[in-house]
Protein backbone atom coordinates (compact mmCIF):
# COMPACT_ATOMS: atom_id res chain seq x y z
CA UNK A 1 0.00 0.00 0.00
CA UNK A 2 2.78 2.42 0.84
CA UNK A 3 5.28 1.27 -1.72
CA UNK A 4 5.70 4.59 -3.36
CA UNK A 5 6.98 6.17 -0.26
CA UNK A 6 10.01 4.21 -0.50
CA UNK A 7 11.14 5.21 -3.87
CA UNK A 8 10.84 8.88 -2.80
CA UNK A 9 13.12 8.69 0.17
CA UNK A 10 15.69 7.72 -2.76
CA UNK A 11 15.40 11.26 -4.23
CA UNK A 12 15.52 13.36 -1.24
CA UNK A 13 18.03 15.61 -1.08
CA UNK A 14 21.41 14.92 1.47
CA UNK A 15 22.24 18.25 3.51
CA UNK A 16 25.76 19.37 3.22
CA UNK A 17 27.43 19.16 5.94
CA UNK A 18 29.23 22.25 8.02
CA UNK A 19 32.29 20.83 6.63
CA UNK A 20 31.16 21.03 3.10
CA UNK A 21 29.23 24.22 2.92
CA UNK A 22 32.30 25.84 4.65
CA UNK A 23 34.50 24.12 1.94
CA UNK A 24 32.79 25.78 -0.78
CA UNK A 25 32.66 29.04 1.00
CA UNK A 26 36.19 29.24 -0.62
CA UNK A 27 37.75 30.62 2.54
CA UNK A 28 39.88 27.89 3.51
CA UNK A 29 40.81 28.78 7.21
CA UNK A 30 37.43 28.90 8.27
CA UNK A 31 36.44 25.67 6.39
CA UNK A 32 39.73 23.98 7.91
CA UNK A 33 38.31 24.11 11.47
CA UNK A 34 34.89 23.71 10.75
CA UNK A 35 35.59 20.41 9.27
CA UNK A 36 38.01 19.84 12.16
CA UNK A 37 35.94 20.50 14.31
CA UNK A 38 33.13 18.19 12.78
CA UNK A 39 35.05 15.52 12.17
CA UNK A 40 36.02 15.78 16.46
CA UNK A 41 31.93 15.59 16.84
CA UNK A 42 31.31 12.95 14.13
CA UNK A 43 33.98 10.82 13.70
CA UNK A 44 33.22 11.09 9.34
CA UNK A 45 36.22 10.81 7.61
CA UNK A 46 34.34 13.04 4.51
CA UNK A 47 34.81 15.56 7.63
CA UNK A 48 38.82 14.88 7.51
CA UNK A 49 39.02 15.21 3.93
CA UNK A 50 37.31 18.17 3.59
CA UNK A 51 39.85 19.43 6.23
CA UNK A 52 42.93 18.00 4.04
CA UNK A 53 41.67 19.77 0.90
CA UNK A 54 41.25 23.20 2.84
CA UNK A 55 44.75 22.83 3.61
CA UNK A 56 45.86 22.09 0.11
CA UNK A 57 43.64 25.23 -0.83
CA UNK A 58 45.88 27.28 1.77
CA UNK A 59 49.08 25.62 0.82
CA UNK A 60 49.76 24.26 3.79
CA UNK A 61 50.65 20.94 2.35
CA UNK A 62 52.10 19.21 4.92
CA UNK A 63 48.82 19.48 7.37
CA UNK A 64 47.38 18.51 4.30
CA UNK A 65 49.39 15.41 3.87
CA UNK A 66 49.21 14.51 7.24
CA UNK A 67 45.27 14.35 7.26
CA UNK A 68 45.63 12.07 3.96
CA UNK A 69 47.83 9.56 5.45
CA UNK A 70 45.40 9.17 8.27
CA UNK A 71 42.70 8.07 5.66
CA UNK A 72 44.47 5.86 3.63
CA UNK A 73 43.20 3.34 5.94
CA UNK A 74 39.82 3.70 5.22
CA UNK A 75 36.83 4.30 2.91
CA UNK A 76 38.24 7.53 0.94
CA UNK A 77 41.86 6.12 0.13
CA UNK A 78 41.21 7.31 -3.38
CA UNK A 79 40.98 10.95 -2.31
CA UNK A 80 43.85 10.69 0.30
CA UNK A 81 45.64 9.45 -2.71
CA UNK A 82 45.22 12.49 -4.90
CA UNK A 83 45.87 14.52 -1.92
CA UNK A 84 49.12 12.99 -1.78
CA UNK A 85 49.63 13.06 -5.30
CA UNK A 86 49.11 16.86 -5.39
CA UNK A 87 51.79 17.51 -2.19
CA UNK A 88 54.04 15.05 -4.12
CA UNK A 89 54.06 17.23 -7.46
CA UNK A 90 54.78 20.59 -5.17
CA UNK A 91 57.90 18.51 -3.71
CA UNK A 92 59.26 17.70 -6.92
CA UNK A 93 58.38 14.11 -6.74
CA UNK A 94 56.71 13.69 -9.84
CA UNK A 95 57.14 9.57 -9.88
CA UNK A 96 55.71 9.35 -6.47
CA UNK A 97 52.87 11.97 -7.64
CA UNK A 98 52.23 9.83 -10.43
CA UNK A 99 51.70 6.54 -8.68
CA UNK A 100 49.25 8.08 -5.74
CA UNK A 101 47.30 9.51 -9.03
CA UNK A 102 47.43 6.37 -10.15
CA UNK A 103 46.40 4.27 -7.10
CA UNK A 104 43.43 7.61 -6.95
CA UNK A 105 42.30 6.71 -10.52
CA UNK A 106 41.84 2.84 -10.05
CA UNK A 107 40.13 3.15 -6.39
CA UNK A 108 37.14 5.53 -8.21
CA UNK A 109 36.89 3.40 -11.52
CA UNK A 110 36.40 0.96 -9.29
CA UNK A 111 33.71 2.61 -7.27
CA UNK A 112 32.24 4.51 -9.81
CA UNK A 113 33.05 7.55 -9.15
CA UNK A 114 32.72 9.61 -12.12
CA UNK A 115 33.41 13.11 -10.46
CA UNK A 116 36.34 11.96 -8.65
CA UNK A 117 37.74 10.12 -11.33
CA UNK A 118 37.93 13.13 -13.68
CA UNK A 119 39.79 14.66 -10.70
CA UNK A 120 42.13 11.71 -10.69
CA UNK A 121 42.70 12.38 -14.71
CA UNK A 122 43.56 15.65 -14.25
CA UNK A 123 46.16 14.81 -11.49
CA UNK A 124 47.36 11.69 -13.50
CA UNK A 125 47.91 14.41 -16.30
CA UNK A 126 49.68 16.50 -14.30
CA UNK A 127 51.94 14.10 -12.52
CA UNK A 128 52.70 12.25 -16.27
CA UNK A 129 53.69 15.63 -17.64
CA UNK A 130 55.93 16.56 -14.80
CA UNK A 131 57.86 13.36 -15.32
CA UNK A 132 58.18 13.65 -19.33
CA UNK A 133 56.03 11.29 -20.51
CA UNK A 134 53.77 13.78 -22.59
CA UNK A 135 51.75 10.78 -24.46
CA UNK A 136 50.37 10.06 -20.86
CA UNK A 137 49.90 13.54 -20.07
CA UNK A 138 47.52 13.94 -23.04
CA UNK A 139 45.92 10.94 -22.42
CA UNK A 140 45.01 11.24 -18.90
CA UNK A 141 43.75 15.45 -19.92
CA UNK A 142 41.48 14.18 -22.73
CA UNK A 143 40.05 11.67 -20.26
CA UNK A 144 39.75 14.48 -17.29
CA UNK A 145 37.95 16.83 -20.45
CA UNK A 146 35.70 13.80 -21.62
CA UNK A 147 34.45 12.91 -18.36
CA UNK A 148 34.23 16.63 -17.00
CA UNK A 149 32.14 17.54 -19.98
CA UNK A 150 29.95 14.61 -19.74
CA UNK A 151 29.45 15.52 -16.05
CA UNK A 152 28.82 19.52 -16.38
CA UNK A 153 32.25 19.93 -14.26
CA UNK A 154 33.84 23.06 -15.55
CA UNK A 155 36.57 23.67 -12.98
CA UNK A 156 37.61 20.01 -13.76
CA UNK A 157 37.51 20.74 -17.36
CA UNK A 158 39.79 24.31 -17.03
CA UNK A 159 42.54 21.98 -15.14
CA UNK A 160 42.55 19.58 -18.07
CA UNK A 161 42.70 22.21 -20.54
CA UNK A 162 45.15 23.80 -19.02
CA UNK A 163 47.42 20.61 -18.75
CA UNK A 164 46.96 20.03 -21.96
CA UNK A 165 48.02 23.40 -23.11
CA UNK A 166 51.17 23.14 -21.50
CA UNK A 167 51.94 19.80 -22.78
CA UNK A 168 51.43 21.05 -26.08
CA UNK A 169 53.80 24.09 -25.28
CA UNK A 170 56.23 22.01 -24.28
CA UNK A 171 56.46 19.52 -27.12
CA UNK A 172 56.16 22.89 -29.42
CA UNK A 173 52.88 22.33 -31.09
CA UNK A 174 51.87 25.84 -29.98
CA UNK A 175 48.83 26.14 -32.04
CA UNK A 176 47.34 22.97 -30.40
CA UNK A 177 48.58 24.75 -27.03
CA UNK A 178 46.98 28.29 -27.69
CA UNK A 179 43.50 26.47 -28.61
CA UNK A 180 43.37 24.41 -25.38
CA UNK A 181 44.82 27.52 -23.40
CA UNK A 182 41.58 29.42 -25.38
CA UNK A 183 39.15 26.59 -24.79
CA UNK A 184 39.78 26.27 -21.02
CA UNK A 185 39.25 30.00 -20.72
CA UNK A 186 35.92 29.84 -22.85
CA UNK A 187 34.78 27.30 -20.83
CA UNK A 188 35.84 29.26 -17.30
CA UNK A 189 33.67 32.14 -19.00
CA UNK A 190 30.89 30.48 -19.83
CA UNK A 191 27.80 30.30 -17.82
CA UNK A 192 26.34 27.23 -16.44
Amino acid sequence: LFWWLVPVGWFAPVAMSPCEKAGRSGVWQHAIERCLESHRQSKDDRDLAGAAQAYLDGVQLDEAAKLARQLLAGPLYGRAHRILSYVELRGGDGDTARTHAAIAYVAHTLAGAEDERAKDAVSLAQAAWEVGDFTAALAAADEALRLSSKLHEPVIELRAYLVRADVLRWLGEYKGAIEAATSGVERATTPF
